[in-house]
C-alpha cells in the first residue's frame, strides 16, 4: 500500500488521531529525506558510472591492432568531419566506438541536471499531495470552511447515498479545482479561508520561484519565457538549470513551508 492510500484511508474523522496533521506532515518529510539524499549520492553515482565508461572506451582502444590504431588516430584528427556524416567510418569496430564516445559526451552533460530537474519537478507534486491531505483533513474537521457557491453537477449526484458522501464529493472537487490554480491563486485561498499567509513568509518568493521553474521546465524546455521573468523580475535568456545548491535549498525551502502549515492547521483545527 503506498503512502498515499494510506493517508487517505485513514480520514475518518470520528479516528483520526490528534497528531493527524503531523501524520501527514512526517509522510511528505520521508520525500524531502530520500530526496536529500538522492541529491548527495547522485553525483558521485554519476561519476564513478562514466569513469567506468570511459575506462571501457580506453579499453577498446589497447585492444586495435596497428591498422586500426593508425586509421583511429586519423579519425580523431578530423573526428568533426565523421560526426557531421561528410565522411563515413568503415571499420565497424571503430564505428562503435567512436559512437559510444559521443553517448558518453552526451549523456555526461545532460544526464545529472536531467535527474535534478525530475526530482524538482517530484518534490512539487509531492507537495501537491501533502497540501491535498492537509485541506481534505481541515475540511473533515471543520465542513463550515467548505462552504461557498461551488454547485456540485446532478451527473455527480447519481451515485450519491448519503449526505456524508456528498460532503466528501465536495472536498474533492474543492481541492481539484484549487490544485489547478497557481501558486499564488493556492496562496491567496489558504490566506482567505485557512488564514495562512505564505506570501509574508521571508521564503515566498524563492519558494513560488520553485513553481515557475518547474513550468518553465515541463513547458518551455527550461528556457525561461515573459511570464518566469515578469514573476521573477529577471531578464536572463539562459536556460534554467538545477544545480545541486539549488536543489538542497528546495528541499530546505518545502521541509519549511510544509511544516508551518501542519503546525499551524495542528494548533487551529485539531481542537
Amino acid at each position: 500500500m503506498k503512502f498515499q492510500d494510506m493517508r487517505i484511508a485513514s480520514y475518518d474523522s470520528s479516528k483520526t488521531p490528534e497528531n493527524n496533521f503531523h501524520v501527514i506532515y512526517d509522510q511528505f518529510n520521508i520525500v524531502i529525506t530520500e530526496l536529500e539524499f538522492l541529491n548527495k549520492t547522485i553525483p558521485n553515482l554519476f561519476h564513478k558510472y562514466f569513469v567506468e565508461w570511459s575506462n571501457n572506451l580506453n579499453k577498446q582502444i589497447i585492444s586495435f591492432n596497428e591498422k586500426e590504431k593508425e586509421e583511429f588516430a586519423k579519425i580523431s584528427k578530423i573526428q568533426a568531419t565523421y560526426e557531421s556524416g561528410k565522411e563515413e567510418i568503415k571499420n565497424v569496430k571503430i564505428q562503435k566506438f567512436f559512437g559510444e564516445q559521443i553517448k558518453l559526451a552526451r549523456f555526461s552533460k545532460t544526464t545529472e541536471s536531467f535527474v535534478k530537474e525530475m526530482g524538482l519537478v517530484y518534490l512539487i507534486t509531492q507537495f501537491e499531495e501533502f497540501l491535498k491531505d492537509t485541506l481534505r483533513l481541515v475540511y473533515i474537521k471543520n465542513p463550515s470552511i467548505l462552504k461557498s457557491s461551488k454547485k456540485i453537477e446532478v451527473s455527480e449526484l447519481i451515485d450519491i447515498k448519503d449526505v456524508e458522501d456528498i460532503k466528501n464529493l465536495a472536498i474533492e472537487n474543492q481541492i481539484e479545482d484549487l490544485l489547478h490554480e497557481d501558486i499564488e491563486e493556492i496562496a491567496s485561498y489558504l490566506n482567505v479561508k485557512l488564514k495562512i499567509n505564505l506570501i509574508k513568509k521571508k521564503e515566498w518568493k524563492e519558494f513560488a520561484e520553485r513553481f515557475y521553474r518547474r513550468n518553465i521546465l515541463i513547458h518551455n524546455d527550461g528556457i525561461p519565457n515573459k511570464l518566469y521573468h515578469k514573476k521573477t523580475n529577471t531578464k536572463s535568456k539562459e536556460r534554467l538549470d538545477i544545480t545541486e545548491k539549488y536543489f538542497s535549498k528546495s528541499l530546505m525551502l518545502f521541509e519549511k513551508i510544509s511544516h508551518d502549515i501542519a503546525h499551524y492547521c495542528e494548533d487551529k483545527f485539531s481542537k
